[in-house]
């Protein structure tokens, strides 16, 4: 469900190939914002999340061979704060 953070996230996509972590075999849809902005992630990526942006759902759409999917979060506890509407 769409929720906010007060620390800044990184989402880190890449290939399971350890000599190629480009070779991205997926397409995953993140919506972004309040009004839920959909973007399609289909190479290998990492997303900064700022404190405070609205983000999600992640939905995993296609995904052809494995692939790494890694959430970093800059604080000492994962803390998410739902979107009030």
């Amino acid at each position: 469900k769409a929720h906010s953070h007060d620390f800044d996230e990184f989402m880190c996509f890449l290939g399971s190939d350890p000599s190629n972590a480009s070779n991205f075999g997926a397409e995953i849809e993140l919506s972004l914002g309040e009004e839920g902005e959909k973007h399609i992630i289909d190479a290998a990526t990492i997303i900064c999340i700022p404190k405070g942006l609205v983000h999600a759902p992640l939905n995993f759409k296609k995904i052809g061979r494995p692939i790494l999917y890694c959430d970093i979060y800059l604080s000492p506890e994962y803390v998410s704060k739902p979107l009030s509407k």
